[in-house]
């Protein structure tokens, strides 16, 4: 019995660890993926793509949702230099037609970096932002009231 006990604490520490390289992956990926949308929002440049082409390459079978999934790939000129941007969505039928026009939002230190202006939200950067670090706060709380449960019952059995 008193190996369980000794092992007990060691086993909430690993699982401390491994819910927190988790969090952390989940916010560095949230704020690496948000943030080059801020850098749009904040310095972007608008330039306007022609949709160069359409592919469906596979029925989805999502819950609630059966279409495909496409790829939209566009061309945007930069400085005389060419760029192209692919996005892939789950639709019905592709977003746009082959030859229109699409705007686009691009990073100026870095034109090959663009976005659709229509799919970069503010809002939702900082709702991402929020809940990620409500995550990591709550897991730790969570933790905590459990070493505190664990000190508690540890103090009413020996005593100390």
């Amino acid at each position: 019995m008193n190996d369980h006990k000794k092992r007990f604490p060691l086993g909430r520490i690993v699982s401390l660890i491994f819910l927190l390289v988790i969090l952390a992956c989940i916010l560095i990926g949230t704020n690496v993926r948000y943030h080059h949308d801020l850098i749009l929002l904040d310095h972007g440049q608008r330039v306007t793509a022609t949709v160069t082409n359409e592919t469906r390459f596979a029925q989805s079978s999502v819950r609630h949702f059966s279409g495909y999934h496409w790829i939209t790939e566009s061309s945007y000129v930069v400085d005389g230099t060419s760029y192209e941007y692919s996005e892939k969505s789950l639709t019905d039928n592709p977003d746009h037609a082959v030859g229109e026009q699409i705007e686009l939002l691009y990073d100026p230190e870095d034109p090959s970096y663009a976005r659709p202006t229509d799919t970069i939200n503010a809002d939702k950067i900082g709702y991402w932002r929020i809940l990620s670090y409500a995550a990591l706060g709550a897991a730790v709380i969570l933790y905590l009231i459990g070493v505190h449960r664990f000190r508690s019952r540890k103090r009413r059995v020996t005593g100390h």
